[in-house]
C-alpha cells in the first residue's frame, strides 16, 4: 500500500526470494504523485443590479488556479458575472 498524503513518488521494488537453485526476481512499480488542483477558498459579493459586471474570480480567498469553469444559476463569462440591467 502507498499512502501519497505521507509517501514519495519514485521507483518502488518488489522482490521474491528463490528457493535454491533459482535466484531472486523482482519487479518495479514507478509511482507518479499529482498535486490536486487548487480551486481557492469561497468568498461572497454583494452587488446592485446598477453595477458594473464584477470578477468572480477575484472575490475567491486563497490562491485559486487560474484555467477553472464557473457555473451556477446566471451565465458567467471570462469570470465576470453582469448584474441584471
Amino acid at each position: 500500500m502507498i499512502n501519497p498524503a505521507t509517501m514519495l513518488a519514485g521507483v518502488y521494488t518488489y522482490t521474491v526470494n528463490g528457493t535454491a537453485p533459482c535466484p531472486n526476481e523482482s519487479a518495479t512499480v514507478t509511482v507518479t504523485i499529482n498535486t490536486p488542483p487548487i480551486p481557492g477558498t469561497p468568498g461572497v459579493i454583494t452587488l446592485c443590479s446598477t453595477d458594473a459586471a464584477a470578477s468572480l474570480f477575484a472575490q475567491l480567498g486563497g490562491a485559486p488556479q487560474a484555467g477553472g469553469a464557473w457555473s451556477g444559476p446566471s451565465p458567467v463569462v471570462g469570470g465576470m458575472i453582469t448584474p441584471q440591467r
